[in-house]
């Protein structure tokens, strides 16, 4: 064998021995979380005796630790219960870097050394506790990060932009015919009768597919309704959803978040990429098309858009809540409907909410206020914020936030308001199971969460059982 291809195999080995992580690279290691009172430095200093800080749970308080050789998970509690401003989390508190195998692989130990009988719930199906999910991520961000531990996102945007700096190539005559051959449309062939596996029963009812972020329909013709999905794009119907056709072959991401129709002139569509919920940073931009679909532009190229709002007052004022994977988030403005958008309001990096949603409402006594929500874990007594603005998007301001902080990061996070009532706001928190309500434009809230029906004949919650996916909330009539 030669010493170059030796080399190879040794090399290749090494790549494969570094992408999965075994349960030896964890050791004894602990989780914990502080209070906002104590700094990163202090922190420091009273772990020293049972170990050092290894490293901070990105936009958390949530720190890992890692032991000393004589120091157990047990000695490490009774320790740390004499410092009440640190919490020892449990295995199943523990969060998880979603951008991170080796976090990945850590939380998947926990969660199936958790469950007396791994993978099986009464009924005889696959326990839906995040395992199959997780393991589907992994593989996914494996593939991206190898060798590596995380993958940088970023890198897909800039290929992308990249891409959009090429010159367009021309077709080459065909050897045989000596012509110029187009290349033809794809048509959709297939799959039309998916069906629910049986180990992932909280999909509901089949046939299926895969998973919708937004849906808009044209308030001038019902009939035509618009879907944007986690990976797949935008698609059209102009029959009320018998068939459909795809807007998205231009597009360079098909990740679609929100969908925002101009009430006054239906043609023009505003879609946001970005996928946030399913926690991947590999979409982004603002696609804005002024013919109903058929041609599209990227006013916000690199950008994760996480909702559209378009004043009802005036439909060339348009607000985006922008964010992301490992970005903060910010709310913008433009009042060239969509040419141009200047930044309006950043989510404080100290406080750490990010990827807001916009709501209106509509006029009282001349004015219409828009609200906006964040998700996220905060040094305030909150996780989330919610936000207000009086000025038709120009300025904003903080108001009481319904969600009373209970040590979860919030992926999902929704506001909407009653299209009869200009003081009633609706709030949904889902990473708690929780729904909100305010009479007088979030002065106030009440708590309306033991009035959601959650469970189901095959799990409790069943409503909630993809909390992070659970990120709109609508008012039809009397109905949310």
């Amino acid at each position: 064998m030669s010493g170059c291809l030796v080399n190879v195999l040794l090399l290749t080995l090494a790549l494969l021995s570094s992408s999965s992580p075994s349960s030896s690279q964890i050791g004894d290691e602990i989780f914990i979380k502080s209070q906002a009172t104590v700094s990163t430095d202090q922190l420091a200093e009273v772990i020293r005796p049972i170990g050092k800080l290894n490293l901070r749970t990105r936009y958390t308080r949530t720190y890992l630790v890692d032991l000393k050789p004589s120091i157990d998970r047990e000695k490490a509690e009774e320790f740390l219960s004499h410092h009440p401003d640190i919490k020892v989390l449990s295995p199943q508190e523990e969060p998880v870097d979603i951008n991170s195998l080796q976090s990945i692989h850590r939380k998947l130990e926990h969660l199936e050394a958790d469950e007396p009988n791994p993978g099986i719930n009464q009924a005889g199906r696959k326990r839906e506790s995040g395992v199959d999910y997780l393991e589907a991520y992994q593989y996914m961000l494996n593939i991206r990060a190898f060798p590596n531990d995380t993958y940088d996102w970023n890198f897909v945007s800039k290929a992308r932009a990249h891409a959009r700096a090429m010159p367009v190539g021309k077709l080459q005559p065909d050897s045989r015919s000596g012509s110029r051959t187009a290349m033809q449309p794809w048509q959709f062939m297939g799959p039309t009768n998916l069906q629910i596996p049986p180990d992932m029963f909280c999909f509901g009812i089949g046939p299926t597919n895969g998973r919708l972020n937004a849906v808009a329909y044209d308030p001038k013709t019902p009939t035509t309704i618009y879907a944007g999905a986690g990976g797949g794009g935008l698609w059209k119907s102009t029959n009320g959803g018998s068939t459909w056709n795809w807007l998205s072959s231009s597009w360079s991401s098909l990740g679609v978040n929100c969908i925002a129709i101009d009430p006054t002139n239906t043609n023009n569509i505003y879609v946001g990429l970005g996928d946030y919920q399913g926690l991947t940073g590999g979409s982004s931009g603002l696609m804005i098309s002024n013919d109903g679909g058929g041609s599209w532009s990227d006013a916000m190229p690199g950008t994760m858009v996480a909702s559209i709002l378009i004043d009802p007052t005036n439909s060339a004022n348009i607000i985006i809540g922008t964010g992301g994977v490992g970005q903060y988030g910010s709310i913008y403005q433009s009042k060239t409907n969509g040419k141009s958008f200047k930044q309006v309001f950043t989510l404080p990096d100290a406080d750490m909410p990010r990827f807001p949603t916009l709501a209106a409402t509509h006029p009282k006594n001349g004015v219409t206020r828009f609200f906006g929500v964040a998700a996220g874990e905060t040094k305030a007594l909150s996780n989330s914020r919610v936000l207000y603005s009086d000025d038709n998007g120009k300025t904003w301001n903080n108001l009481v936030s319904p969600v009373l902080d209970r040590g979860n990061f919030h992926w999902a996070y929704s506001i909407t308001t009653s299209p009869t009532d200009s003081n009633a706001v609706y709030a949904l928190d889902s990473e708690n199971n929780g729904l909100y309500t305010s009479p007088d434009q979030g002065k106030t809230w009440l708590d309306m969460s033991s009035k959601m029906p959650s469970g189901s004949d095959y799990k409790a919650n069943y409503n909630f059982s993809q909390n992070n996916y659970c990120s709109s909330l609508f008012i039809v009539g009397n109905c949310i």
